[in-house]
């Protein structure tokens, strides 16, 4: 817009008319041709065109920006996700592990209650706690079934997908190394 435009037009039209509706002697085939040279230019006294330009460039650079902040959430989204998920996963290992030593208490306590060593009451204690581990897994298992599903779509993957394998879970948390401490003192550079 800042400028000068220059428009140009060419046209041409040929006619031919019937000899039975244009009188004797007439001419039968008219051809006519035009044409069209325009140009203009807008002098910006004001800025009004430069501030157009620099607001469409601020508007690109807004767009830009907006879409490095979106993938920046997605980033930040997906690690959240996945730590949730590796979350899940150790709750659910160790409610197991609880369950299996809870049936174990459970056994021992019954075996204890039947030779009557101890009561009726620290045996429904134990079979108390062995029902509340239990009650446990399945609300983890749905828990570990929903994060892979929201890590799946945040990654662009069907959580269809995973009924089969599960989200790849990668190594074991226990078995990333630790970075080394910074000593105290040492100067950021």
């Amino acid at each position: 817009q800042q400028l000068p435009a220059v428009d140009a037009a060419l046209a041409g039209q040929r006619q031919q008319r019937s000899e039975l509706t244009n009188a004797p002697g007439s001419t039968l085939d008219v051809t006519a041709w035009s044409a069209n040279l325009q140009a203009s230019w807008e002098i910006d006294l004001w800025g009004r065109i430069r501030n157009e330009v620099a607001a469409s460039g601020s508007d690109l650079l807004a767009a830009s920006y907006a879409r490095d902040a979106v993938q920046s959430a997605l980033s930040a989204q997906v690690a959240q996700s996945y730590f949730q998920l590796r979350s899940f996963d150790a709750q659910l290992d160790t409610t197991r592990r609880t369950v299996t030593s809870r049936e174990q208490s459970y056994a021992l306590r019954g075996k204890r209650f039947a030779g009557g060593i101890t009561s009726e009451l620290d045996l429904r204690q134990a079979e108390a706690e062995l029902a509340t581990a239990r009650a446990q897994v399945p609300d983890l298992t749905d828990a570990v079934s929903r994060a892979e599903g929201t890590l799946a779509i945040l990654a662009g993957a069907s959580p269809n997908a995973l009924f089969g394998s599960g989200a790849p879970r990668g190594r074991s948390i226990d078995a990333i190394p630790v970075p080394p401490a910074v000593p105290e003192g040492l100067p950021s550079d």
